[in-house]
């Protein structure tokens, strides 16, 4: 199966307290911008942030759930951080193949996240069929 330059796909995530107390027992990451509200304010954030890297867990869910053809790895991973997102954000994700090598059977992505008002990050992503 090949899937086309162009193909675009949409899924929304939302960022929920169970998400975020899930990432923190698995990374440990308990930097205050992360689980203090007072702190986050005190820094010009309406309440603390939520770990960025969260999205790229949704990415892999992306790779290994969503993306149609299941025997794929993913090559590379960039993800640029825009603005922040906080606890029960809905995240919208859309994912575009930008190219498709045929010889090595490896996809090329344009990803971006947003929230109800902003594109909170933004990246590119490989991955190769197996």
């Amino acid at each position: 199966m090949i899937i086309k330059e162009g193909t675009t796909f949409i899924h929304e995530f939302k960022v929920d307290k169970e998400t975020t107390d899930l990432f923190i027992e698995i990374s440990q990451d308990r930097n205050p911008f992360h689980v203090d509200d007072d702190f986050s304010i005190s820094k010009g954030f309406k309440s603390k942030v939520i770990h960025g890297n969260i999205q790229n867990c949704f990415v892999s869910y992306f790779v290994g759930e969503i993306f149609p053809i299941k025997e794929v790895m993913i090559l590379s991973q960039s993800i640029k951080f825009k603005n922040p997102v906080y606890e029960n954000d809905i995240l919208s994700f859309e994912s575009k193949i930008v190219n498709f090598v045929e010889s090595i059977q490896v996809y090329e992505f344009k990803f971006e996240f947003k929230n109800s008002t902003d594109i909170v990050s933004q990246g590119n992503l490989m991955i190769k069929v197996i």
